[in-house]
């Protein structure tokens, strides 16, 4: 306690198109699936509550261990039994 930190904060220009009926493909390895998670959740909710037209979406990922690594299997069936993701 009493330490400094120091950190930086830079503006993303990552983004998803404007067009939401656009298709997408995602690709991250294992530690960059809460960005893909995080545009995943935008795109079920432009679908789910804005009754908007969404494209298709496509995930590559990988995991080294499917066991202990894929920590939000649930979600991502989920996206995919809901028609959001169109490939997993």
């Amino acid at each position: 306690t009493g330490g400094t930190c120091r950190a930086f904060i830079k503006s993303s220009s990552f983004r998803l198109p404007s067009d939401v009926a656009m298709p997408i493909i995602l690709i991250c390895s294992g530690a960059g699936i809460g960005l893909m998670r995080a545009l995943l959740q935008e795109r079920w909710y432009e679908k789910q509550v804005e009754k908007l037209p969404v494209g298709k979406i496509i995930l590559y990922f990988g995991c080294q261990q499917t066991n202990h690594d894929y920590l939000y299997e649930d979600e991502l069936k989920h996206f995919h039994e809901q028609h959001l993701l169109t490939h997993l």
